[in-house]
């Protein structure tokens, strides 16, 4: 139904382009890009459809997702053998180079010239020169004793901060074949058999030789994202499609005609074009041949893969070849991407210092990674075998209780998807001692079937948050000891005073050391309460101020059944810095309104309120007696208490209000301290 509604809608020269799904005989979907083209052919109205398979766009797509939750697996189980070297010296093998250079290459030897044989030097030479001026190409070597069929491409890389040389291995033996006859066969279908087949018509009629010439053209300009051109014994261009045209007039900003010379019209160094002129000749020698080049364009960068095809007429030389490309700047800018990506991830990865597990659902560890030898000898103290990869949890830990609770732990991980944390000790022993080892395991899911475990070794921090945990319990003691002894010493030096005070005749004397009692202690019943807590930081200061108030009371022998005291406090901790001032403020101001605000033994009521809002404190103490004369200061004061006061409210860098119609009340505000 879909391509009835295109086909209705297509108009002469008009294109439509899609993306589709199909299924191959053999049942597999992929994905393709699919051109519908109008065209006229004898009076006939006719539609000519271009399918290009673009599963491969698709894959590198997917890989660039994947790669961000698995990279590394991508590497070591990558069909390509890696061999990376710095300084022609090998640093690096994945698992696939590994089996070639052992078992293929049969080698032990470290340099890029000792270890592939002699008669490989020049074409390596060749391909390394290549990717020095970046020009990126592969062939085909063939290497061992069997004379196996490897395709070779050459990467410049920074490799652990120095310059190296990345070479690509693939067996293509089987490859090979399957691509030969596969190319035989679309060269067949889209030149030689069009080709022939117009030959045999011209024998008949000429005008079945324009019909066929007609619909090949058609065919290649219908070839949107193909670049077709036809080149002669001298590289001349002797035929070519719309999307050459277009590209070189668009991007190269040049132009193309039948007889210009291939190598004048692509902007190339003088060193690539004795390359290609070589492998042009292959070509005409009739061989097949693939190559990846790139050049500027106004664009950026552009990216094209080629294949060249011989050409053969039956009975005749070759005397000329296809020339078939297309843009793959989009997948190289992916694998670019994709490269970048595992570089930074290894780089993150390796600078943990952490052991890394891969396990799957059944609790078989797939992959393994420690950050140091140090992490790695230490973990292999606590397992049954030399390796991890391939088996299961209960089959590598020696204790089996811990094995068990790694494997609840992975269950659950499946199960929730949540990041789940352990943490366990291991005893690690040897002739002199027994060592606890502490580590941490985190869980987190990558896909439906894989989840990683990091394993940090914690010894060090256990261990520093014991001492420290003693250390504080010492401090803590020490404290409660210093806030002891004060609160003892204000206890003597209040004992002198009611010693002295014993020896005193006269009232106004009297007075004053009993003042100086409460004074001390109001700050003796602060250390009290420190010393008492957990806490050093600050006090109850609510529990504080009843205290206060009672000593007070029995200290002045203040009749309650006269006097009412309310108070009104919400629970309150303070700072020691600020609980000091604060009590020797109540202190003075509470005993002002004992003796003075009721004289004569008349009754009343003193209202104490101290209250908490937005970090602010509110301390409000207010009588209803006689009051302050009119127009009283408390800077102009010449009380030892009332300056006292004064004094502690700048302390605490409070703000004073005072009322005094109706009595006197006193209203300190001050932000909280933090502590």
């Amino acid at each position: 139904e879909q391509t009835n509604n295109i086909l209705h809608k297509l108009k002469d020269g008009e294109k439509v382009e899609s993306e589709w799904i199909f299924n191959r005989s053999s049942g597999e979907k992929f994905f393709a890009e699919v051109s519908f083209t109008a065209v006229n052919l004898e009076e006939e109205r006719v539609a000519q459809v271009v399918i290009k398979d673009i599963s491969e766009r698709k894959t590198y797509e997917a890989e660039i997702l994947e790669s961000r939750l698995s990279f590394k697996n991508i590497v070591d189980r990558s069909p390509v053998g890696i061999m990376i070297f710095t300084d022609d010296k090998l640093n690096y093998l994945n698992p696939q180079g590994e089996e070639i250079y052992k078992k293929v290459l049969k080698s032990n030897a470290k340099t890029i010239q000792t270890i592939f044989p002699d008669s490989s030097q020049f074409l390596l030479a060749d391909l390394i020169k290549e990717a020095e001026n970046k020009i990126s190409s592969y062939t085909e070597i063939a290497l061992g004793t069997e004379s196996k069929n490897y395709s070779i491409n050459v990467v410049k890389t920074i490799y652990e901060k120095q310059k190296a040389n990345v070479l690509l291995l693939q067996d293509i033996s089987l490859q090979n074949e399957y691509n030969t006859q596969k190319l035989r066969a679309e060269v067949a279908e889209e030149t030689a058999t069009q080709l022939q087949t117009e030959i045999e018509k011209h024998k008949v009629t000429q005008a079945t030789l324009s019909e066929f010439s007609s619909r090949l053209q058609s065919l290649l300009d219908s070839a949107a994202n193909l670049f077709i051109l036809t080149l002669d014994e001298n590289f001349n261009v002797v035929g070519f499609n719309k999307k050459s045209k277009h590209f070189i007039e668009n991007r190269l900003h040049s132009t193309i005609q039948l007889g210009d010379n291939f190598l004048k019209i692509f902007p190339t160094e003088k060193y690539a074009i004795e390359v290609i002129e070589e492998r042009f000749r292959r070509v005409l020698n009739g061989e097949y041949f693939e190559m990846i080049s790139h050049f500027p364009t106004d664009e950026g960068e552009a990216w094209m893969e080629a294949f060249m095809n011989p050409i053969k007429i039956k009975g005749k030389e070759v005397s000329e070849f296809s020339f078939i490309a297309h843009d793959i700047t989009e997948r190289v800018e992916n694998k670019e991407k994709l490269a970048n990506s595992e570089e930074s991830h290894k780089a993150i990865l390796f600078a943990l210092p952490d052991i890394l597990f891969k396990v799957d659902r059944e609790g078989m560890f797939t992959d393994y990674r420690a950050s140091s030898e140090s992490n790695e000898r230490a973990f292999f103290n606590f397992i049954e075998t030399d390796k991890v990869k391939g088996l299961f949890v209960h089959e590598v830990f020696k204790d089996k209780e811990l094995a068990q609770e790694i494997k609840e732990n992975i269950e659950k991980t499946f199960l929730t998807n949540e990041l789940i944390t352990q943490n366990y000790s291991l005893t690690l022993e040897s002739k002199e001692e027994k060592t606890m080892v502490h580590y941490e395991n985190r869980y987190s899911k990558l896909n439906e079937n894989e989840l990683v475990i990091i394993s940090r070794n914690i010894t060090d921090t256990i261990e520093y948050e014991s001492k420290l945990i003693e250390s504080v319990k010492e401090k803590e003691i020490l404290l409660k000891e210093v806030h002891h002894r004060v609160k003892n010493n204000l206890q003597v030096i209040n004992s002198i005073l009611n010693l002295q005070s014993s020896y005193v005749k006269d009232d106004e004397t009297l007075q004053i050391i009993i003042e100086s009692q409460n004074r001390i202690r109001s700050m003796s019943y602060i250390h009290e309460s420190l010393y008492q807590t957990k806490d050093f930081s600050h006090i109850s200061f609510d529990a504080y101020i009843t205290n206060l108030v009672q000593n007070l009371v029995h200290s002045y022998q203040v009749s309650t059944e006269k006097i009412k005291l309310k108070l009104d406090v919400d629970p309150i901790n303070l700072a020691l810095d600020q609980a000091i001032p604060c009590g020797l403020i109540l202190n003075e101001l509470i005993t002002n309104a004992m003796k003075y605000a009721y004289p004569n033994n008349k009754g009343g009521e003193i209202s104490i309120s101290v209250k908490e809002k937005h970090n602010k404190i509110s301390m409000s103490i207010a009588d209803f007696g006689v009051g302050l004369p009119k127009g009283f200061k408390i800077d102009d004061s010449e009380t030892l208490g009332l300056s006292l006061v004064d004094t502690l409210i700048d302390q605490v860098d409070g703000q004073l209000s005072l009322k005094t119609e109706g009595g006197t009340e006193f209203l300190i505000i001050f932000e909280k301290q933090e502590f």
